[in-house]
């Protein structure tokens, strides 16, 4: 085996712009209550407290909704969803964030300073999860709380 042959190969894919759908393995979210799902299917008290993570858009998934790994799945049936850290499940908001099985490490009513223990969070999954050497796709999105609490 020709080992020149594969080096470029190994740096064009080491570049972000090189990558490819099909190259993207994993999935992760930080954030606060939208990417968490909260209260998405209101209607009744019950449910007002409740997030969806399966259905979440960046990490749900949850058959026929359009979420970014079932999106992703859809034009690469190779991709394999439970592997790839996406969430399958709902629970209450006091639901213990740190025992997550999967990478939406997203908590209800979080602010912006809160990025960095999700973010530790999130890696820890992941490495959990032996996405530590594959493409991912993180999901940022925060700061509404931080506007409401600033209006306050």
């Amino acid at each position: 085996m020709n080992l020149k042959l594969l080096l470029p190969l190994f740096f064009l894919m080491s570049v972000c712009s090189a990558v490819h759908p099909s190259d993207i393995e994993c999935f992760g979210v930080i954030g606060d209550s939208i990417s968490a799902g909260f209260s998405m299917i209101s209607g009744s008290p019950r449910a007002d407290f409740i997030e969806y993570r399966d259905q979440a858009f960046a990490i749900g998934r949850k058959p026929d909704y359009r979420t970014l790994p079932n999106i992703f799945h859809d034009f690469y049936p190779a991709l394999n969803l439970s592997a790839s850290c996406a969430s399958n499940y709902e629970t209450l908001v006091e639901y213990n964030h740190r025992s997550n099985q999967d990478c939406n490490v997203a908590i209800s009513g979080a602010l912006s300073d809160r990025l960095v223990d999700m973010w530790g969070d999130l890696l820890f999954q992941w490495n959990n999860r032996n996405c530590s050497r594959k493409w991912k796709l993180l999901t940022v999105m925060i700061g509404a709380n931080d506007i409401c609490a600033y209006c306050l």
